[in-house]
């Protein structure tokens, strides 16, 4: 349903801080809280009674930090609201004017622009806080569009500009950058940075701003604002810290400087006891956007989490392609309610029924389904790329090593490759094949017509000679899981380590 859609769960520490620190402030009208203020104070424009405002920032913090899904919050939200009274069209006095009008408070469109809103600024702001962090080994941005149905002319032109970190661009133009705006930015080391400005699809200068006047119907007050930018949204949220969050920077201060000078401990795998500890830890820890591995085995999810972990250690660019890890069933799910949402989002901006555009959408929106042999994927897909498990095998791993131990048995994979950690090492292969594009690679074409000449089957596996895109990740698995990787796996891991290191570098960055 598209009220499933959600957040990603377990928020960046930064971004429930950035949250927490705000204090309130009634606003009768989202004019009256301009710009920067709203990084300082929480408001909802006409709810001037402190119980309500209070109730929605409670709500909003709860969702937040558990990954409330706009369905769940708003059930839970809109009883309170409507006992409190807010809710529906009411007369209300603007005490600006005294003048008594009839407004719109509470309603599902209301509520769903306050929870877009409020997440997707305090996760950019959050992220502004790491990127300071770690802007010098990653000290450059690039400006991406998000997964919106349709763009604005000018955040299309946008995405693709490359600047570094500190470039004044981004006081203006950090997203999101509007009502809905569902832009982002992604953050790059200098090798990276070289490669893309190399090859000339980015723009590493920042772009002339060009303005438009408007004026402040509350305050009469005339603004020179951004063109494509949505009035007081041309600020960087990130930029402006609550005196909360000010004043505790101030006090650790010598402490952070210390910690940036210093050598960055290596992080290590934590294995979790249950599933649900495993998917937090897998988002905590930056493994992915969002994670789901509900209805496996805790021993399944774990070893999808250190493989990915691992290789993340070694190849870092694969994380920009992890929106999702977990089961493919709940992947596909997620997809599905991602893709109702949007339909339902845009029947809201041309006041089409909500109720009648979610059984329009639930009536033409296939959901995908995991075929019941297979036992994980890898897809590249911008909302829920990653790697994911069918459940059908997750969760019962006693049945899944055996099928993997007949497998390795009758040569359909390679030897060592009997483990349920293997499985997880083929499917990043797959994401570094995506990342490399390995299979167009010369020297790799060389070695698959060779190990085709030689016997596929005696020399990697029966399911290598499937295409050239299984004998990588078959050749991948086997460097990684046979004791003493033959010939064509200990060649082919090693054109992926030199290829990888000649386009982003070491892993250091």
């Amino acid at each position: 349903m598209a009220g499933n859609f959600r957040f990603p769960a377990s928020p960046p520490k930064e971004a429930l801080a950035w949250f927490r620190a705000k204090g309130i402030e009634p606003g009768f009208d989202y004019r009256d809280v301009w710009r920067e203020q709203h990084s300082h104070a929480f408001t909802v424009a006409k709810a001037m009674q402190m119980d309500v405002l209070t109730s929605i920032r409670e709500s909003l913090d709860d969702a937040l930090a558990n990954g409330k899904t706009f369905a769940r919050w708003k059930k839970e939200l809109q009883p309170e609201l409507e006992k409190l009274g807010w809710w529906g069209k009411k007369n209300v006095v603007d005490p600006t004017t005294g003048e008594v009008i009839k407004a719109q408070l509470g309603s599902p469109r209301r509520l769903r622009t306050i929870y877009s809103t409020n997440l997707r600024t305090a996760r950019a702001a959050g992220q502004w806080q790491r990127i300071q962090r770690s802007k010098r080994a990653m000290p450059y941005l690039v400006y991406e569009l998000g997964p919106s149905e349709k763009h604005r002319a000018e955040h299309v032109s946008w995405a693709g500009i490359l600047l570094p970190a500190d470039d004044p661009w981004w006081q203006t133009h950090y997203p999101p950058n509007g009502w809905g705006c569902k832009c982002r930015i992604r953050q790059v080391g200098q090798r990276e940075y070289e490669r893309l400005k190399a090859s000339g699809d980015y723009l590493t200068t920042a772009p002339a701003i060009n303005t438009k006047s408007w004026t402040n119907g509350r305050t009469g007050e005339v603004l020179q604002v951004p063109r494509g930018i949505d009035p007081g949204w041309d600020y960087n949220p990130g930029m402006h810290q609550s005196k909360a969050l000010a004043d505790n920077e101030q006090r650790n201060k010598n402490v952070m400087d210390n910690a940036l000078d210093a050598p960055l401990p290596k992080p290590e795998f934590q294995p979790q006891k249950t599933t649900k500890a495993a998917t937090k830890w897998a988002t905590d820890n930056n493994l992915a956007d969002y994670a789901d591995y509900a209805g496996i085995k805790p021993e399944v999810a774990n070893a999808w989490n250190k493989s990915l972990f691992d290789h993340l250690q070694e190849f870092p660019a694969l994380r920009q392609n992890q929106r999702f890890v977990g089961t493919g069933q709940a992947q596909f799910q997620r997809l599905y309610d991602i893709q109702v949402e949007r339909v339902v989002q845009m029947a809201a901006e041309k006041g089409i029924d909500e109720g009648l555009a979610i059984r329009w959408a639930k009536r033409e929106i296939k959901k995908k389904k995991v075929p019941g042999g297979t036992y994980a994927h890898s897809w590249e897909q911008a909302d829920v790329g990653g790697i994911a498990i069918n459940k059908t095998w997750g969760k019962d791993p006693a049945r899944f090593n055996q099928a993997l131990a007949d497998d390795v048995a009758s040569q359909y994979h390679p030897i060592g490759c009997d483990s349920i950690r293997s499985v997880v090492d083929h499917e990043l292969a797959h994401q570094l094949d995506d990342l490399l594009k390995l299979d167009k690679d010369p020297e790799v074409q060389t070695l698959f017509k060779q190990a085709r000449q030689a016997g596929m089957a005696n020399e990697v596996s029966r399911y290598a000679n499937k295409n050239i895109s299984e004998f990588i990740a078959e050749c991948w698995a086997e460097s990684l899981n046979n004791p003493e990787p033959r010939n064509y796996a200990r060649r082919i891991a090693a054109i992926i380590r030199s290829r990888y290191r000649r386009q982003f570098g070491s892993g250091s960055e």
